[in-house]
């Protein structure tokens, strides 16, 4: 372990200063940006994405409006997108 962090694996998918893995430049595939949204963990994450949703989303368009909504909540998820 102290070896492949210190000076890396060239077969493996893991760069020597991270734990994290090397990733190709995808930036220039714009449908990544949106379709993340639908990316869930596993039932308790989409509960809980389910209440949170529900207990802000209806009150907020009721307010806002259908069409306002789907544009803020979709902006919010394309400035994540480019934020994470």
């Amino acid at each position: 372990w102290m070896y492949f962090k210190l000076l890396g694996s060239t077969v493996s998918g893991y760069s020597a200063n991270s734990d994290f893995p090397v990733c190709d430049d995808l930036r220039w595939e714009l449908w990544r940006y949106f379709s993340y949204q639908f990316c869930h963990k596993g039932a308790e994450h989409i509960g809980k994405n389910l209440i949170f949703q529900l207990s802000l989303g209806i009150p907020l368009e009721m307010v806002e409006g259908s069409f306002r909504m789907f544009l803020i909540y979709n902006l919010g998820v394309a400035y994540g997108a480019l934020n994470c």
